[in-house]
């Protein structure tokens, strides 16, 4: 499979415009152990100052948060439960701040490695739930 890397200007809007055009791309994860791609097919928006469920519009400008004010198209990655992570990607016009939630996806490649990440080898299991959640998104592609 041939997935093109999106260009940062992709993420260069308010994340409510951004979000839903992430939908049917592909994330590529590769580790040591090889090659994940999964096709995002939800997303959430966080918008900055003005959205009270952004980490920025709740606590400003912090070093936890200067990411989401950073380079467009980088992964903004948080805890959180102690073994839980989420990834966003930071997506914001010029001088905001804000990201985009990768909610869940779909395996396309590299499903045994997903299963032994999700610690489900020899289990039974439905392929559109592997990936149906951010923490377990997070868990299957090794991503903290």
């Amino acid at each position: 499979m041939v997935t093109k890397r999106l260009k940062r200007d992709f993420f260069n809007d308010h994340p409510k415009n951004v979000a839903p055009k992430l939908l049917g791309k592909y994330l590529v994860r590769e580790t040591e152990d090889g090659k994940i791609i999964a096709k995002i097919v939800e997303t959430e928006a966080y918008g900055g100052y003005e959205d009270d469920a952004c980490h920025v519009g709740r606590f400003g400008k912090t070093k936890r948060t200067q990411l989401l004010f950073g380079e467009v198209g980088k992964a903004y990655v948080y805890s959180v439960y102690i073994n839980t992570y989420c990834l966003n990607v930071v997506c914001h016009k010029k001088d905001k701040a804000g990201g985009i939630l990768i909610r869940a996806a779909e395996p396309v490649e590299g499903i045994d490695l997903i299963l032994e990440n999700l610690n489900l080898k020899n289990k039974k299991y439905e392929t559109t739930k592997l990936l149906n959640g951010p923490g377990k998104l997070c868990k299957a592609l090794k991503i903290d």
